[in-house]
């Protein structure tokens, strides 16, 4: 008859637990990484759309006070608080946006401050038409915005008119 000796039981049962102990540390070490990665990730994603509301509502503003100055022989004073504004944001937007996104943020500020330095250039273009440039620079933006932070398309409403355009 074979006996186990006495420390046997012991041995096995320790080496159970030391087991058991590394294996739920190890899994405790991954669900905590996720977790924290999960975290940053969500922060960044939040951190980059307000980055990204802040220079559209720049870039808003200074459009709306261009459209009120259309006709007037208003310079670059008249739009510098505009204009510093959405040189800062479109440097973070430059800074931290995927290259689509950049692009769309540059594409508007080049449609809107030029414009608004130069007088001359207002005379000769039409509001209207430089609105519907400008608007469809801001799909331009909210569509690579969108693809970059992984925002399922919303429905848009027709511009003045309150329906639905895509369904």
């Amino acid at each position: 008859m074979d006996q186990t000796p006495w420390w046997g039981v012991p041995l096995i049962a320790g080496l159970f637990a030391i087991g058991g102990v590394v294996t739920s540390q190890a899994v405790a070490f991954v669900l905590v990484r996720r977790q924290e990665y999960r975290e940053d990730r969500q922060r960044w994603d939040v951190n980059r759309k307000e980055l990204y509301a802040s220079f559209l509502v720049a870039s808003h503003k200074m459009t709306f006070a261009l459209m009120h100055n259309w006709e007037t022989s208003a310079r670059e004073e008249t739009f510098s608080e505009y204009v510093d504004a959405l040189i800062f944001l479109g440097e973070e937007v430059r800074l931290l946006a995927s290259v689509a996104t950049k692009d769309a943020a540059v594409a508007l500020y080049q449609k809107t401050v030029p414009i608004a330095n130069d007088p001359d250039a207002r005379r000769k273009k039409n509001w209207n038409d430089f609105e519907d440039e400008y608007l469809q620079l801001v799909t331009y933006f909210h569509e690579a915005a969108r693809a970059e932070l992984n925002v399922p398309e919303v429905p848009t409403f027709a511009r003045r008119t309150g329906r639905r355009t895509n369904e």
